[in-house]
C-alpha cells in the first residue's frame, strides 16, 4: 500500500481484534471504545475479550502457564 510516493509502514490500528474506536498519536494505537463483549486494556493500546477475563477469577493452576510450584521446605525453628 502506497501513501503519495511512499510505502504505508506501521500497524493498522484498526485491525486490532475487538476494536470499535480508534485512533493513532504519535505511532501508537489508542483504542477509545472497543465491540460488545471486549473492553479497552489497561494501557489503551488493545481490547481484552471479556470472558478471558472471567477465566481470571479465583484460584488459577499455575501447570496451565508451564510454571511449578515447589514448595518450600518448612524447618522447625
Amino acid at each position: 500500500m502506497a501513501f503519495g510516493r511512499n510505502p504505508a509502514h506501521g500497524v493498522d490500528c484498526t485491525a486490532i481484534p475487538g476494536v470499535m474506536d480508534v485512533a493513532c498519536a504519535a505511532g501508537t494505537c489508542i483504542v477509545h471504545r472497543c465491540l460488545p463483549g471486549y473492553v479497552v486494556s489497561l494501557d489503551g493500546s488493545f481490547c481484552i475479550r471479556q470472558n478471558a477475563m472471567t477465566q481470571l477469577d479465583g484460584d488459577i493452576n499455575a501447570a496451565v502457564y508451564g510454571l511449578e510450584h515447589v514448595p518450600l521446605k518448612r524447618t522447625n525453628a
